[in-house]
């Protein structure tokens, strides 16, 4: 065995194909390029994302009435919302998409307006192992969608990459 047998850096930089799916199911040859949770590029959003949710922690704490803490409390989901919504959109490198390049503000608006989408490509990146699979293993089709009876921030999915190290 070989120290290099567990380096997983460049190959999270590389990334992995995710092929995607309708909501309806059906496969229209769409495809998402992800990179790892060991990626430079999702390590730095992670700490800017851990940055963010310090401040956003203390959002509202000099509010006094009611309506002041109510719209505090309002203020914080959307800020938790965004941050998460970023933090997942460092995840893409690429995408097939013809319409629009993707650019943070378009990552950041599919996923938003497809939350479905920040479920998958979160489990996605969180599997290392689709990063060192064969070139025909190392694209994969969307996950199974479940529900989940627990109630996260959107974008904040159990065992999801923003809740890695």
């Amino acid at each position: 065995m070989s120290s290099k047998d567990y380096y997983t850096r460049d190959r999270a930089n590389e990334g992995a194909t995710l092929h995607l799916e309708t909501p309806e199911g059906e496969n229209k040859g769409d495809w998402i390029k992800v990179a790892g949770i060991d990626s430079d590029h999702f390590r730095r959003a992670k700490a800017d994302h851990n940055r963010r949710m310090v401040a956003i922690a203390g959002m509202g704490s000099e509010a006094k009435s009611e309506k002041e803490k109510a719209e505090a409390a309002s203020a914080k989901r959307a800020a938790i919302e965004a941050s998460c919504i970023s933090l997942t959109a460092a995840l893409i490198l690429d995408w097939s998409f013809k319409d629009e390049e993707p650019t943070l503000a378009a990552v950041e608006n599919l996923l938003t307006k497809a939350p479905q989408l920040v479920s998958a490509i979160d489990e996605f990146a969180g599997n290392r192992h689709r990063f060192f699979a064969s070139a025909s293993m190392s694209s994969s089709h969307m996950p199974e969608q479940t529900s989940s009876s627990t109630s996260l921030p959107q974008g904040q999915q159990q065992g999801s990459p923003s809740e890695q190290s």
